[in-house]
């Protein structure tokens, strides 16, 4: 049987002295060690979307063929997320909040709670009138109106409701009205003031608070032009919108005035209890 001639490497390494084989397998030993290096430092580097466990194998040649000197790494690296979440920062108080006083005067209506659990206590505001304002409904009405004109509202108005309260929590002044005219007709709506819709034909809300912003003094004005709808029912309400404070009972202070009549309206509202309807009127 013929020698089968071996290959050509095989011979170019039989004819290395010993020194120059030690000398090959050291520079393939370095270039080996060199090149692992290099992967891995690229791959716990270089950032991933969806890193995942990787295995890397090295082989090490040797003079004896039927030796080979391998090694693994394994679960080096661990998934790169991209985001991280951002802690949450809580809002500071800006004020402290005015405790009003406790309601002394006789409630001229039942509230209406839009959202409340039946079992629980609902606050009934008390309301006064111009035929009988106390001294301290005049200088709330005072203190109403000078915050409503710092913060840029319009006190000049044929029907204006403004609400008044302390705290960073977001209590929103609603007002509603309808048409006696189109009130009977099918599908008809009724005209509705507050954050969301600002601005009818014949009203506007010029000052929203603690909305987008903390007010150290937050107050709300609603205001109707002179082409104020005649004959229609009017109804006022206050809601609270976004509860940051944690307090069980969030006060506030109603002033509306429409012609010669002027109306003061205190209580408060609470998580269980959000929505207020405070007092109806029709004018004139």
């Amino acid at each position: 049987m013929k020698n089968r001639r071996p290959p050509f490497y095989k011979q170019l390494w039989d004819k290395l002295s010993p020194e120059q084989k030690n000398d090959v397998f050291s520079f393939y030993w370095a270039a080996s060690v060199q090149f692992f290096v290099i992967v891995l430092l690229m791959i716990l580097l270089v950032p991933s979307k969806a890193a995942k466990p990787f295995i890397i194998t090295a082989s090490i040649g040797h003079d004896n063929y039927d030796a080979v000197q391998s090694f693994e790494i394994s679960n080096l690296a661990e998934p790169i997320l991209e985001e991280t979440p951002l802690e949450a920062v809580a809002i500071p108080a800006l004020a402290e909040p005015v405790s009003l006083p406790e309601p002394t005067l006789v409630s001229l209506q039942t509230p209406v709670v839009d959202d409340a659990p039946q079992s629980s206590p609902q606050p009934s505001p008390a309301t006064s009138t111009d035929n009988a304002l106390h001294p301290t409904d005049l200088s709330t009405i005072q203190l109403v109106n000078q915050r409503v004109k710092n913060a840029g509202g319009n006190l000049n108005g044929t029907i204006r409701a403004s609400l008044m309260f302390d705290g960073i929590d977001d209590l929103d002044l609603h007002v509603t009205y309808e048409d006696p005219r189109s009130s009977a007709r099918f599908g008809s709506k009724p005209y509705h003031i507050w954050f969301a819709q600002a601005r009818t034909e014949h009203g506007m809300l010029d000052v929203d608070a603690n909305g987008t912003f903390i007010m150290p003094q937050p107050c709300e004005n609603i205001v109707f032009f002179d082409n104020v709808l005649h004959k229609a029912k009017y109804v006022v309400s206050v809601h609270l919108y976004r509860w940051r404070s944690g307090a069980q009972k969030i006060p506030y202070v109603v002033t509306i005035q429409h012609g010669k009549t002027s109306r003061v309206s205190r209580s408060y509202v609470t998580p269980n209890a959000r929505s207020i309807r405070l007092y109806e009127f029709t004018y004139p």
